[in-house]
This record gives C-alpha cells, structure tokens and sequence, in this order.
C-alpha cells in the first residue's frame, strides 16, 4: 500500500492515508517523509483537514 502512496507522491498528492478498516488502525504518509502509525484515538492530518479516527469508526445508529 505504502508503494502506491510513493505513486501518488509522484503526481504531486501531498498526503496519502491508508486505513485499515479491520484493525481500526491507519498510516499517514507524507510525500516528504516516514509513513506515521496512527491508532484508533488518533487523528489524521492533511494540510487543514483532521479527521479523529473515532469518528471513522462510529457506528450510526438511527431512531426508527
């Protein structure tokens, strides 16, 4: 996966993220340095986006 990040890093994408949806665990992969290990209480960062990896995970649960 960090291979295909390297990919997109060529075409100018700054930050790539891969989430593993199993583990609830994912990488942040800056184009000018090391993939970051972020755990199910971290938060993923891109320029001015941050996303809580809690959040992704969230179940939805709607009234009937």
């Amino acid at each position: 996966m960090l291979a295909k990040c390297e990919e997109y890093h060529v075409w100018g994408v700054p930050v790539c993220w891969v989430i593993d949806p199993v583990t609830h665990i994912a990488w942040e992969y800056q184009a000018d340095g090391e993939a970051l290990h972020i755990d199910d209480g971290g938060l993923l960062r891109a320029g001015e986006i941050t996303v809580d990896m809690r959040d992704l995970f969230k179940e939805n649960i709607q009234s009937v």
